[in-house]
């Protein structure tokens, strides 16, 4: 079990992490010190039991409120879904047509390390808040490892790049994560 505390605009939570549950967020309450649930499961999950959309979603938002992911612009971290469904992966053509961007637009595919290597490598001088970003980055990954199969990360634009993590649910659906970076 791993149990990360973050502080962010003077707002503590507790983010706790077990594999067989889902994410459990805690706010804890300034004045009194005390925490509540925010979301909570009391199903176990286990690695054989197929995760559907709703499950994932659930796993995941609740790390998402508030993530930014860092370059020249920090930019929210969202969840997304992909209606392209076929068994091949994905292609360069099939995301442009899929985000119905121009033939012109540069689109390219990238090693997924390349997404998580900026937002998991913690630097001597972070503060609380960069710590707690790594930690919460830490456990997205987690979660997208475990629960997407065929992952792949395209990123779409020239200087303001959206990137798109996307992967295969248990179910056949494409979910993932989606931010911009900024790059000039």
């Amino acid at each position: 079990m791993i149990v990360a505390i973050l502080l962010i605009k003077g707002k503590s939570t507790i983010i706790v992490f077990d594999p067989r549950f889902p994410i459990r967020t805690i706010p804890v309450q300034p004045e009194t010190g005390t925490s509540s649930v925010f979301m909570t499961s009391d199903q176990p999950v286990t690695p054989n039991q197929p995760i559907d959309s709703a499950t994932f979603t659930a796993q995941i938002q609740p790390l998402l409120t508030d993530l930014l992911y860092p370059s020249e612009s920090d930019e929210p971290v969202e969840l997304i879904s992909c209606y392209l469904t076929q068994p091949e992966p994905l292609t360069v053509s099939q995301i442009k047509d899929w985000q119905m961007l121009p033939p012109s637009t540069f689109v390219d595919e990238r090693p997924e390390e390349d997404f998580w290597k900026p937002v998991l490598t913690e630097q001597d001088w972070y503060g609380d808040e960069e710590k707690a970003r790594t930690a919460k980055f830490q456990s997205l990954k987690r979660i997208v490892e475990t629960s997407l199969t065929e992952r792949q990360v395209f990123r779409a634009g020239e200087s303001e790049i959206d990137v798109f993590l996307l992967g295969r649910l248990p179910s056949g659906e494409r979910m993932g994560i989606k931010t911009m970076v900024v790059e000039t």
